[in-house]
C-alpha cells in the first residue's frame, strides 16, 4: 500500500498520509507479532512456525521477540538446516540491534574499494546509521528528510552513515541513485 501512496505521490507524499500509514503498519505489525508469539508458543514442533518465523525476519528485521520465539521451537525444528540458519541469522542482526555498539564492518565505497567503517572511531556524537537498498520506495523517499535533518544537526555532532544492501548486479542502479539523489559520498 505504502509502495502505491510513493507511486501516486512520488517525493510530495502529504506528511500527514505518511504518519497515518506509519502508524497503522505498527499496530498491524504488534497484533499480527502477537498473534504469531501465542500460535508459536502452542506449536513448537510445527514447521510452519519456523517458516513463519524466517518471513517474519525477513520482512519485519531484527526484533528480540523473535529471537524469544525462536527459543520456543522444539530442538528439533531448530537443529534443522533452515533453523540453523535462521539462529545465526538472528545472532548476526542482534549485534545491530538498538543500543549496541555498531561493529567495525568492511564495505565497498562508490568506487568499489574496500572501505572499514568503524563508527566508534568516528568524532560525532550522533550517528545515525541508515540501510537502504536502491529498489526501496521507502528508502528513497527518506533521502530528503535525512538531508535536512543532517543540515539541522551537523554542528552539533550529527553524522549520517549509509549502508546499501544492494545486490551485487544492481551495483549500476545503486551508483546512479547516488548520484541522481546527490547523496554525499
Amino acid at each position: 500500500y505504502s509502495d502505491s501512496i510513493y507511486e501516486k505521490y512520488g517525493r510530495n507524499t502529504p506528511l500527514n498520509l505518511l504518519d497515518t500509514l506509519v502508524l497503522l503498519s505498527k499496530k498491524l505489525t504488534t497484533t499480527g507479532d502477537s498473534l504469531f508469539l501465542n500460535y508459536a508458543t502452542h506449536h513448537p514442533n510445527s514447521i510452519v512456525t519456523l517458516w513463519k518465523l524466517i518471513e517474519k525476519f525477513n520482512s519485519q528485521g531484527y526484533k528480540i521477540e523473535y529471537k524469544h520465539t525462536y527459543s520456543l521451537l522444539a530442538n528439533k525444528i531448530k537443529n534443522s538446516p533452515a533453523g540453523l540458519l535462521l539462529k545465526a541469522d538472528l545472532e548476526a542482526a542482534s549485534l545491530l540491534s538498538i543500543n549496541n555498539t555498531f561493529p567495525v564492518i568492511k564495505l565497498k565505497n562508490i568506487a568499489l574499494n574496500n572501505s572499514v567503517l568503524n563508527i566508534k572511531a568516528m568524532s560525532n556524537k550522533f550517528t545515525l546509521v541508515d540501510f537502504w537498498f536502491s529498489s526501496c520506495p521507502p528508502c528513497l523517499r527518506e533521502f530528503p528528510r535525512y538531508k535536512k535533518l543532517y543540515e539541522t544537526y551537523k554542528e552539533s555532532g550529527f553524522s549520517i552513515v549509509g549502508i546499501s544492501t544492494d545486490d551485487t548486479n544492481d551495483i549500476e542502479k545503486w551508483k546512479k541513485t547516488i548520484l541522481d539523489l546527490k547523496l554525499d559520498i
